[in-house]
């Protein structure tokens, strides 16, 4: 039975390489991008054609939340094709790796809030408005869940969870953080598209500093939480209930771009310290080389 030595300063060396996945081929890649953005985007262009006015559409909302299962299901999908039901159940099963580590618990469901509400109140400076959060506790809890199940997380993280293992092989962490910040950024484009989104009253530029900027804190606790997909999905929940909290989305809707600006601003400094850890470790994520191995034929 081998035993894993210590490593000092080993930043983001997973907790127990027992449970290191297999990275997805460069095929296996290519197709899962394939899917997760066509199948999204399929359903996005529904509200898109509605709203130019080729037919009529009531509301874009079942649209908006099928279509963001895209990276879920091709993930998903892929996995299977790949790797067989036995590697989809592992793959499913590190949404369940609760065994997170206290440590990084205050980053995953704080850091975001924390940085949401400072962009929110050096807004308030040159506003005048009033600092304040309006929601309860229960309201919270409950807009947490709903954003757990059908606000981005569970139907996003598997998948980019899935991306990032395949963008890590033969690359500097820091670089693969960063191009799946931009892909992740892209995904989104048809949302700018269809009013009453929070993105179409995003301007895309900033959108994307927020987006690589996120990226590289998900794939720091995501490395750091031994490639546990649970602690995305927690710290995606936690990002998007910060805009719910903080009005930045009704000032954007108002025409104030200065909130979501500041953001994007601290989103980047928040994301300083992880870019040099991720740049200066030369491991790449733990996996193998190839997907393939439980193949069936």
């Amino acid at each position: 039975m081998s035993q894993e030595q210590p490593i000092p300063f080993s930043v983001f060396k997973p907790s127990d390489n027992r449970t290191s996945q297999q990275a997805p081929s460069r095929p296996a890649l290519i197709l899962f991008f394939i899917l997760a953005f066509g199948l999204s985007w399929l359903f996005w262009l529904i509200p898109i054609l509605a709203a130019r006015g080729l037919f009529h559409l009531a509301s874009p909302f079942w649209f908006l939340i099928i279509g963001a299962f895209g990276p879920l299901v091709a993930s998903f999908l892929v996995t299977c094709w790949k790797g067989g039901v036995t590697a989809l159940l592992q793959f499913i099963g590190r949404g369940l790796r609760y065994q997170i580590g206290i440590q990084y618990l205050p980053v995953i469901f704080l850091l975001i809030p924390i940085v949401t509400a400072l962009a929110y109140w050096l807004s308030t400076l040159s506003s005048g408005e009033q600092f304040s959060i309006s929601a309860s506790l229960q309201e919270i809890l409950l807009t947490f869940a709903f954003l757990f199940f059908l606000g981005g997380s569970l139907q996003e993280e598997f998948g980019w969870a899935f991306a990032i293992d395949g963008l890590g092989r033969g690359r500097n962490r820091l670089a693969a953080a960063s191009l799946l910040g931009v892909i992740w950024g892209v995904w989104h484009l048809p949302l700018f598209f269809i009013p009453g989104t929070a993105q179409s009253v995003m301007p895309f530029w900033i959108f994307c500093i927020a987006t690589v900027a996120a990226r590289i804190l998900f794939v720091w606790i995501y490395s750091r939480t031994n490639q546990s997909i649970l602690a995305t999905l927690l710290f995606h929940t936690s990002f998007n209930l910060s805009l719910n909290l903080f009005p930045i989305i009704p000032r954007l809707q108002a025409g104030d771009q200065l909130p979501f600006l500041y953001l994007a601003i601290l989103l980047a400094l928040a994301a300083i310290g992880p870019a040099i850890l991720l740049y200066r470790s030369r491991e790449q994520l733990k996996t193998q080389p190839r997907m393939h191995a439980n193949r069936r034929e």
